[in-house]
């Protein structure tokens, strides 16, 4: 009986062991993966408080469960032909300067086909959902249809104007007040790339699209990151035009990195 139990104790010490060796490892790992799965630090003993602390790169928080106050609210365009449609992939969100308006940008797959598969193009956007928040609930008030778009969009810093990105259309639009809701002014500012900078060529080219996108402090420039094309475009807010590109591939800003 000595022996089996010494045994027993043996296994379960290194049962023990393992688990702690899992443990470590598992909390080492923590650093690898996207602060959205710190949550499970909960698991081996992290606060709440600290994982409700947590700042994306963005500058915005990340908590477990909604803030108090929250609520869920579905996107509806308002389309004629599909009254009961709910936009998908609202991605980027921005409130204005004074704190009175919200916008939310959809940039995802927001197409409706017809009987025979076509897409329908009135019926087929992207859409920027205006929200007073000047009361605290949010209050939608307009919504604003964009052929194409990807994740950018920033107000100007007095908060007349804002932009959004053309997505692959390799555009930026640009929207001012009108009246009491917002409007397109001019056509969408051309960036004017070529093929993207990747490495398939050919028809399968991936051709460059207009990501996320800011505004300088001065309201004098946008700056526009293109995906599939590793660079940076900056636009004159007064010309309205592109006035230089930054190439960031290695070895194009420095050569000793080529």
């Amino acid at each position: 009986m000595g022996e089996r139990r010494a045994a027993d104790d043996k296994v379960n010490r290194g049962t023990f062991t393992r688990h702690r060796d899992a443990e470590r490892a598992m909390t080492g790992c923590m650093s690898c993966v996207p602060k959205l799965f710190l949550l499970t630090g909960w698991l081996f003993g992290a606060s709440a408080l600290a994982v409700a602390q947590e700042v994306l790169p963005s500058g915005q928080s990340i908590t477990p469960t909604a803030t108090p106050g929250a609520i869920f609210e579905s996107l509806n365009p308002g389309l004629i032909d599909y009254p009961d449609y709910t936009a998908g992939q609202a991605v980027t969100s921005v409130v204005s300067p004074d704190g009175t308006t919200l916008l939310v940008l959809t940039s995802g797959y927001n197409r409706n086909r017809d009987a025979g598969g076509r897409i329908i193009p009135r019926d087929s956007n992207e859409y920027v959902f205006v929200f007073d928040i000047s009361s605290g609930a949010p209050v939608q008030t307009q919504v604003l249809q964009i052929p194409n778009t990807y994740n950018g969009i920033a107000f100007t810093p007095e908060g007349a104007q804002f932009y959004v990105s053309g997505g692959k259309d390799d555009s930026v639009h640009t929207y001012a007040k009108a009246g009491r809701g917002w409007a397109e002014t001019g056509a969408p500012i051309s960036l004017g790339h070529g093929p993207g900078n990747g490495l398939v060529r050919g028809e399968r080219t991936v051709s460059p699209v207009a990501a996320g996108l800011a505004v300088t402090a001065d309201g004098k420039t946008i700056v526009v990151a293109n995906y599939e094309n590793d660079s940076i475009s900056l636009i004159s807010t007064v010309t309205r035009k592109k006035t230089a590109e930054l190439d960031l591939r290695p070895g194009k800003t420095d050569p000793r990195q080529a």
